[in-house]
């Protein structure tokens, strides 16, 4: 009878414990589940998705630069927005201001070398603030991407985590009622044998 009584503890041990072993998988798979759901519509989902989405219009807007997309208004708009945006524009209104200043102070406004010397700032005026633009657009696509990595990431770790942590509840339920079963399969042959 002893027999009897401990095979029946041991197999409601055995389902108790795998019933707290799927309780914490089922935790886990919360936790990973909020984890990914922080990075994607958390309050750091804002400023990841606006890298996303600025690292996206940067390549778009390098690409019409560059003329690897048709011109048309997006690269008219382009290129607008890479002459007012860093100050282009300003820069080489003042460079112009001084140069013709300086040439007309010394009567050589309408001469060929001012001619030259506008021309030569606003060449190379265009070709660094290009390329440092060109750079930057280049900086905010990699912040981007990694912004896209991130969440890619998350959703991958927190599937991961999800499913380990389904299979282990799964595993700790079915070791648990076999347990339970092997236990009182000893618990039967046992009685059994004894010619109870």
């Amino acid at each position: 009878m002893g027999e009897l009584i401990g095979g029946v503890l041991g197999g409601i041990g055995s389902i108790a414990g795998a019933v707290v072993q799927s309780q914490a998988a089922d935790r886990a798979t919360q936790a990973a589940q909020q984890g990914y759901q922080w990075l994607t519509s958390g309050p750091g989902a804002s400023a990841n998705n606006q890298d996303i989405n600025n690292g996206a219009a940067a390549g778009d807007a390098e690409a019409q630069l560059l003329g690897l997309k048709p011109a048309g208004a997006g690269a008219t708009n382009a290129f607008n927005n890479y002459l007012n945006s860093t100050g282009y524009n300003f820069q080489l209104k003042s460079g112009s201001g001084a140069i013709t200043t300086n040439n007309a102070s010394k009567g050589l406004l309408n001469s060929g070398g001012t001619g030259k010397a506008l021309v030569k700032f606003g060449q190379d005026l265009g070709a660094n603030y290009f390329n440092n633009y060109l750079t930057q657009l280049a900086g905010q696509q990699t912040a981007g991407d990694n912004a896209l990595t991130r969440t890619a990431n998350a959703g991958t770790q927190a599937g991961t985590n999800a499913t380990s942590s389904i299979l282990a509840g799964g595993n700790a339920v079915a070791g648990g009622i076999n347990g339970a079963l092997g236990n009182a399969a000893s618990v039967a042959s046992n009685y059994f044998a004894r010619g109870a």
